[in-house]
């Protein structure tokens, strides 16, 4: 019988520029900043988002649907990788993802409408496997780029992790993925960051009065669904 998954939990908030700074003075108080930002402060993610023909989960999404997903292939910090291949599952609330990490050589095949990803079945990975499935049986094809700024922050306890993404864009351009000057549009107003505060089990008490300073603004916020509506799906 195989492990059940860990659902995880993301409480998101839309902040402006002001509350940013509060916030993250606290939390940076109490908790390590994330291994990956090199430079001390934060990195650059790019995510391109694949979707069906009919476009399933961005309507799924909008109709508020329970159970859905996300596909997405997503770079960090560089267009020369590793690159990371995800479904990122929803249910009840909770997050689970699957995901196997691609050299860039394959990472290009991803981009080509309408190309047989067969290399993933070559990779040891369960995970490989049930995303190629995915792509052969919903046909799935590229949909838009998302690139952004991120800082994040993690303490062992409950696996908790806190994020800040700034300067949210977006392009339609999905041939165009791992072109650094790429053409991006604002998908949010530029003193307008997006927090989240992921963990498993139980929300952690001693965040509650940091996270306060935005209280009222939590909200199901989906970058895809935004960027998608933005770029006139």
């Amino acid at each position: 019988m195989g492990v059940k998954p860990v659902y995880r939990h993301e409480d998101k908030f839309l902040i402006n520029y002001v509350q940013y700074v509060k916030v993250k003075q606290a939390v940076s108080a109490v908790m390590k900043r994330d291994i990956h930002a090199a430079d001390g402060k934060g990195y650059t993610i790019r995510s391109l988002y694949f979707d069906t023909p009919f476009n399933r989960d961005y309507h799924e999404k909008e109709d508020g649907t329970d159970v859905r997903r996300k596909l997405r292939l997503r770079a960090y910090g560089s267009a020369s990788g590793p690159f990371k291949l995800e479904i990122k599952h929803r249910r009840e609330g909770g997050i689970f993802k699957e995901s196997v990490t691609l050299k860039r050589e394959d990472a290009e095949k991803l981009i080509i409408r309408g190309a047989d990803p067969a290399f993933l079945l070559d990779l040891p990975s369960p995970a490989a496997a049930n995303i190629y499935r995915l792509f052969k049986t919903a046909g799935y094809l590229p949909a838009a780029i998302i690139d952004y700024e991120r800082e994040a922050f993690t303490l062992p306890f409950f696996e908790t992790r806190v994020t800040f993404d700034r300067s949210i864009r977006t392009s339609g351009e999905t041939e165009r993925f791992f072109e650094p000057e790429l053409g991006l549009i604002p998908v949010f107003p530029p003193d307008e960051i997006v927090l989240e505060v992921k963990y498993n089990h139980m929300f952690p008490s001693f965040l509650k009065p940091l996270t306060g300073i935005a209280e009222g603004q939590e909200m199901s916020i989906s970058k895809y669904y935004y960027a998608r509506l933005l770029l006139g799906r």
